[in-house]
């Protein structure tokens, strides 16, 4: 399961029952997975070296 603090916007995986109890919370809310970044970090490092 997946949980967003909305106070700071972080966002965890964690197990149902401790999902459970954080959802309880005020400032907890049941989410998706977020979505990796597209651009490699490599990229940047390869344009710098030319």
């Amino acid at each position: 399961m997946w949980v967003k603090n909305t106070k700071t916007g972080n966002v965890w995986s964690v197990d149902k029952e401790q999902g459970e109890k954080l959802l309880k919370e005020d400032y907890f809310e049941k989410t998706t997975a977020p979505k990796s970044k597209s651009k490699s970090a490599t990229s940047d490092v390869n344009e710098d070296s030319e």
